[in-house]
């Protein structure tokens, strides 16, 4: 039940008009904090808190725009590559005249404003939840177990601002969030960390991200996974989104 669940809350990303990607917008910290633990920022060391898949669920509308931004895609890729990657990631395209009319342009910032964040439903019907327990290691080392959940088993080491996966390697501290209102989870605050592992016959690409809502409602468990070759290009691409409560604030 569990495969399908999550299978179901990708496939409904993916179908999703603009890529969630983990940061969304972000600001590059000037440095890595490195010695101080960010993951009590959101979690207290062995109290366990309740969490669930979400998953950006768009506005009915949003196929008629969709449409009409495949189409500019399909007519001239090349620069609708690079029309998409001067906006931040999660964010609604700028406007151009040959994405779409200025009217038609106005109503879909309208119908993007309309998208709901809400829990991934399983095969009952009813949304999954998970146990989050954030624990110390002997080594120093801490890890945020979720038990029924198959994503591979991170370890922070506060002293290196680092994420170690046995199966995925080692994420980098990559930057300081600061996702605006109108990106996909809507405004959140936080930090993300990525690795990439070379292997014999793919690579993995990992991204991690914990942060809090703007509201300070909620707070976010982001995994993106992502498997390519070098001669084939993608292999598979997964994301995982949880949200979880209570959260902390923030300790000075």
């Amino acid at each position: 039940m569990l495969k399908s669940f999550l299978d179901c809350s990708n496939s409904i990303m993916k179908n999703f008009i603009v890529t969630l990607c983990v940061a969304g917008a972000a600001t590059i910290a000037s440095a890595q904090e490195a010695g101080k633990n960010l993951l009590l920022e959101f979690l207290d060391i062995n109290k366990t808190v309740q969490a669930e898949f979400i998953q950006v669920e768009p506005d009915p509308s949003m196929q008629t725009y969709g449409k009409i931004i495949n189409a500019a895609r399909d007519k001239d890729p090349e620069w609708f590559a690079e029309h998409q990657s001067s906006s931040d990631a999660g964010t609604p395209l700028p406007y151009h005249e040959k994405l779409m009319t200025k009217k038609e342009y106005e109503g879909y910032l309208k119908s993007w404003d309309k998208r709901k964040i809400v829990p991934v439903k399983g095969k009952n019907g009813k949304p999954a939840r998970f146990e989050v327990r954030l624990t110390e290691e002997s080594n120093g080392n801490f890890v945020i177990n979720i038990p029924e959940v198959p994503i591979c088993l991170l370890q922070y080491s506060p002293k290196k601002n680092t994420f170690k996966c046995m199966m995925l390697g080692e994420a980098q501290f990559l930057e300081k969030v600061d996702a605006p209102a109108n990106s996909s989870l809507r405004a959140w605050t936080g930090y993300e960390w990525k690795g990439v592992t070379k292997g014999t016959f793919e690579n993995t690409k990992l991204n991690f991200a914990i942060g809090r809502t703007g509201d300070g409602k909620y707070g976010y468990i982001i995994y993106r996974i992502q498997q390519y070759s070098d001669d084939e290009g993608g292999i598979s691409d997964k994301r995982y989104v949880l949200r979880f409560a209570p959260v902390k604030k923030a300790k000075k």
